[in-house]
């Protein structure tokens, strides 16, 4: 029997929370307008946020997001980012949460509510036909030189809400 239904955003950080790219600059500090993107969904939907990040892999830059989510307060301050996609699995982004969504329903979680929000295409392309439906309506493409912007989390908002 499935648990009661959970909203799950997957976040990618490199693009999301760290813009980059020409006039970005090379700083590691998120803006503040991308945090309050987040923190905004957050406070919004209570989702779970799974890490789809290559950041998971690298305990450094884990510290450092932590420590900023820290210095940022609530609801930030208080994600543990414990929940990740595989540390083994570097192949299509769609893929490796994929593998987590099936992974999570086969242990009985209800993931029919989730989000992805990464500056990296999750449904278009013949690598995402795959799992393309899916993912179909379930997607923020961030534009990587801006991050997370106020418009893509009133999108993700209305994604965990339906």
């Amino acid at each position: 029997m499935a648990v009661a239904a959970t909203s799950y955003i997957f976040l990618d950080v490199d693009g999301v929370l760290l813009p980059f790219g020409e006039g970005v600059g090379d700083s590691h500090q998120f803006p503040r307008r991308c945090l309050d993107a987040l923190a905004h969904i957050i406070t919004a939907c209570a989702p779970e946020v799974v890490l789809s990040s290559t950041w998971r892999c690298d305990p450094h830059a884990m510290a450092m997001m932590r420590e900023q989510f820290r210095a940022y307060g609530e609801p930030l301050a208080s994600l543990t980012l414990d929940v990740c996609t595989d540390l083994a699995m570097h192949s299509e982004r769609q893929w490796e949460i994929a593998a987590w969504l099936q992974a999570a329903s086969a242990r009985g979680l209800d993931v029919r509510r989730f989000v992805v929000l990464d500056d990296m295409e999750c449904v278009d392309g013949k690598a995402n036909r795959r799992f393309r439906d899916m993912f179909w309506g379930r997607c923020i493409l961030v534009p990587s030189a801006l991050g997370l912007r106020p418009m893509d989390a009133e999108k993700a908002i209305a994604i965990l809400r339906h």
